[in-house]
Order: C-alpha cells, then structure tokens, then sequence
C-alpha cells in the first residue's frame, strides 16, 4: 500500500512540474513590479584630442554646421550632457544600459580631419594673438627694468608686473606650441580619450540636473554590442528597487519555463509577433519629470522581426532617451536593451538580444 502511495505521488509531482506554467502579466502590473528598477542615466563629458608633442585640445561634439567648438584651456573645457535609461541587474549596482550612453563617442579620425582643415585660419587667429602677447611682453619688461622714469611703485606692484611678464611669456610659449602642432598637424598623431561624470536618478525621485545624480562609474562595455554596465559608487542596490534577472527563466526543476500554451519561453528567441513591453525614460526629464517626481514610460508593441544574432526589431514608439531600456515579454522575462530607431520613424526601433548583456555580465573586468 506505502509503495503504491509512493508510485502515485511522484506522477502527480511529475505531472505538476510538467504543468507548471507562468501567466502573462498585465501592462499596469509591468509598471508596478518593475519600474522601479529602472533609472534615468545622466553623462556629462568633453572629449580630450592630446597630441604628440603635449598639446591638448578640449571639446564636446561637432555641431550641426560639422565644427567643433574647442579651446587648449582646460579650465575653460566646454563639457556636454546627455541622458539615456539603464536597469538595476545585481544587488551590488550594477546596472544595464547602452555604450553609447555610457561611452560617449567621437570619431578620431574625423577630429584630427577637421583640425587639418582648420589649421590655416587657426594658424592665422594664433599668430595674430602671439604678435599681441610679444608686444606684451615688450612692454612689461620695459616696466620691470624700470624704464618708464616717471613711475614710482612699491615692492608688491612690482612683483606683480613680474608675475603678469612670466604669464605671458607662458601664454606666448603655448600659443607657439600651438603654431607648431599645426604646422606639423598632417605629421602628427594623436590620442582621444574622454572625461566623464556619470550618474542616475531613481524613478519616482526628484532631480533637476547632475549634480542631483546618484554617482555612478562605468564598470564595462561591449560596444560591438552598444551593451554596457556602470555600477553605482556605494556598490549597494537601494531594497526598494526592482532587479532584472539576466539569466534564462527556468521551472522549479531546472527546466524551461513554459507559456500558458505549454511552448517553451526562450528570452534569446523571442517569436515574431510575441508581445514586449518597454520601460523607459523618452526624452529624459523633458517627459520624464512630473509634480511626483522623474517616471518613467511603458510601452508596448510586437516583434516584428528577429533580424540577425545581434538585435531584434519591435514596433515599439520610442523617443530619445529610451536607449538603454530594458524590454520585457508578456511573462516579464529580460529579452533585450533598446538601443536605437529607424530613421525617420518612431514606430520600428531595434534592441540588442539579452544573450550578448548576459555574456557581459559575467565577464570579468
């Protein structure tokens, strides 16, 4: 009798575990569950062009004329800004995003290409501000040597004439270095690198610029992939935040997890025309920002095509801003990270499958 007990309870866990089925959820519960878990990122950044010979060039971003707005002063450094959205994926602060959120970029080819093409009116501008400063320097040595008789100055005036021969003298040595860099501009290579300060806001909270942005630092990125991860400061995922699991949803037993129909859920092949919600920051505080504080968007729309081993394609609406937005099936399983449109349309945006964020992730450093 035990025996035979025994035999009929392990079908009916059988039976259970084969049964064992996950329901869709509903687009008001994908705002309630899961949005807390997204974050609004915010970059603030300039560009740094060093040249061999130790001059430095400090800019943003070419503008819509194609010039770039630069100076060799570093205190004077312009710096840009830009938003994008990420998602909590460890309780350690890591969160997902774009590379191109995260990385700004600017192509170094075509910065050295404009500086080249810009070197003679350049050339021009500096010789005219070294002839300023020669004369300058004429002057204020003439003072210092105490050649105009008719002044009567203290110790202090005349250690700040000093002061003001030795910063122009330094003024014209740089500028002079500039000539040269020019002269040699087609000879010459140089390095680009990036200065960053990167942060996110919390759905649900008030910020008003970058300063109101929890710090954060970048951690890795895979850009043939445009997936990156930045982690926050204190390595320490606030409890009332949302973590999206990058891994396979799978049943109790270590099998895949099935859909209401009993087919297997695959979050690396999602099927064309299967339902996906995206939550996101469009526009980035300009929509984002209410009386309640920043909220991010949902919404919703189709696969509609599964185009390479890279991305799929949805007809989700995005606007910018959403790059780096997680994007749920209807059973709220990670199946990608928005990462760009189609131009000229808002209805067909792209994301890149979950494999590659997930690959990623457990890469080391």
């Amino acid at each position: 009798m035990n025996k035979l007990i025994s035999v009929v309870l392990l079908c009916l866990v059988g039976l259970s575990s084969c049964r064992e089925t996950r329901e869709p959820i509903s687009p008001e519960n994908v705002n309630n569950t899961y949005s807390s878990g997204v974050v609004l990122v915010g970059v603030k950044y300039c560009h740094v062009m060093e040249m061999e010979n130790g001059v430095k060039f400090y800019f943003t971003d070419f503008d819509k004329d194609g010039d770039l707005n630069f100076t060799t002063n570093q205190e004077e450094a312009p710096v840009a800004f830009h938003s994008g959205s990420g998602f909590f994926i460890s309780s350690d602060g890591q969160i997902a995003t774009n590379s191109h959120v995260a990385y700004p970029e600017i192509d170094e080819k075509k910065v050295l290409a404009y500086f080249h093409t810009q070197s003679e009116p350049i050339k021009s501008q500096v010789r005219s501000e070294i002839s300023t400063l020669s004369d300058r320097i004429s002057m204020l040595q003439q003072r210092v040597a105490g050649k105009y008789l008719n002044e009567n100055r203290t110790q202090a005036q005349q250690d700040s004439l000093v002061a003001s021969l030795a910063e122009a003298k330094a003024a014209r040595e740089m500028a002079q270095k500039i000539l040269d860099t020019f002269d040699e501009l087609s000879k010459l290579n140089g390095t680009l690198s990036t200065v960053t300060e990167i942060g996110v806001a919390y759905n649900n909270t008030f910020v008003d610029k970058i300063t109101d942005f929890i710090p954060c630092v970048q951690l890795k990125d895979a850009k043939d992939y445009d997936v990156a991860i930045i982690q926050l400061k204190s390595k320490q995922t606030p409890a009332d935040r949302y973590i999206f699991d990058v891994e396979k949803p799978v049943k109790s037993d270590g099998s895949p997890a099935p859909d209401k129909n009993g087919k297997d859920i695959d979050v690396d092949e999602p099927s064309v025309g299967s339902k996906l919600y995206l939550i996101g920051f469009n526009r980035g505080l300009s929509i984002g920002s209410t009386a309640e504080g920043i909220k991010a968007q949902v919404v919703s729309g189709d696969v509609s095509q599964t185009v390479d081993d890279k991305e799929i394609m949805y007809t989700i609406p995005t606007l910018g801003g959403s790059s780096g937005s997680p994007v749920l099936n209807e059973y709220g399983d990670l199946v990608a990270v928005n990462h760009a449109g189609w131009n000229g349309t808002q209805g067909f945006n792209y994301g890149i499958r979950v494999i590659h964020l997930r690959e990623l992730y457990h890469k080391k450093k």
